[in-house]
């Protein structure tokens, strides 16, 4: 101790006699410090802060890519999708998005907003625990009644926050909706720009079975799927290569664009925005990061 008090007496003493070399210096440490502290918080915040979803790191984003199109994100079909839940071997489950517009009516101030349209299992899939009431299940795949699932935001505004808004109907494109449930007030959407899926959406209704008797070319759905346990990225893609091949065998539409699937990490790629501040940072050290 005696020597260290020593040695930082000489070196203020030094420092002394220098002001401008020393100014130079402080300065420079603090921007240094400065600099790193925001980049650790942008990489934080994109990168390493898992996503508000359980067990995110088994998420990820399917892109079907058609070679005379030239499309390499592409959305995929309902029938599409149907075979893929049939053929893979490594994917827990597989889910469909596609967002348009709707409007809420009954009153004399009817609101126009974006909405989440959606294959029964896409927000059980997320494991997402709504706040009131539940999210849809198989119930709704065989169609019935009208239902619809609202975001934090809309229950709150538009209806009061009721609390006993489930079960109770609500006027969207002139019919009745059955709410079914609230959303947790944190919930967020995490595709990337090019895929049209806004990270807010004010509501969510579900396709119903008619989605996979679609016509086989009609691509509009956005997936997201869930790895079973252990998986990586890398066994996805290989699995995925495996069903795009067999999907391609057995129908001559795809067979004619070489449909091919990608897998990448759900935060990998909500990590790759056209606007994001890593942009030029290599996908493989986004996904590493990230995993």
């Amino acid at each position: 101790m005696e020597t260290l008090a020593r040695n930082l007496k000489v070196a203020v003493r030094g420092l002394s006699r220098t002001p401008t070399f020393t100014l130079t210096v402080v300065l420079t440490l603090a921007l240094g410090i400065g600099v790193n502290s925001a980049i650790f918080s942008v990489v934080y915040a994109v990168l390493l802060r898992p996503l508000a979803y359980e067990k995110p790191e088994q998420l990820a984003l399917l892109w079907s890519s058609f070679e005379k199109s030239t499309a390499r994100r592409a959305p995929t079909s309902g029938p599409a999708l149907w075979e893929i839940r049939q053929r893979t071997k490594l994917l827990q489950d597989v889910a469909g998005i596609w967002v348009g517009t709707g409007t809420f009516t009954g009153d004399s101030n009817p609101e126009q907003m974006k909405v989440g349209f959606i294959t029964t299992n896409f927000l059980s899939l997320l494991g997402v625990r709504p706040v009131l009431g539940r999210v849809f299940g198989p119930e709704e795949e065989a169609g019935g009644r009208f239902a619809i699932v609202l975001s934090n935001g809309l229950w709150k505004r538009r209806f009061g926050a009721d609390p006993n808004i489930v079960g109770k109907g609500v006027a969207f494109q002139g019919a009745n909706a059955t709410v079914l449930g609230v959303l947790p007030e944190d919930f967020q959407l995490h595709f990337p720009p090019d895929s049209n899926v806004p990270s807010e959406v004010g509501a969510f209704l579900s396709f119903g079975g008619n989605l996979y008797k679609r016509p086989r070319t009609v691509y509009f759905l956005r997936l997201a799927a869930r790895l079973k346990p252990g998986v990586t990225i890398r066994q996805a893609q290989e699995d995925m290569n495996s069903v795009a091949a067999q999907i391609r065998g057995a129908y001559t539409e795809y067979a004619a664009e070489n449909m091919q699937i990608q897998v990448v990490g759900m935060q990998a790629d909500a990590a790759r925005e056209d606007q994001n501040p890593l942009r030029n940072v290599p996908v493989e050290l986004v996904e590493f990061l990230s995993a």
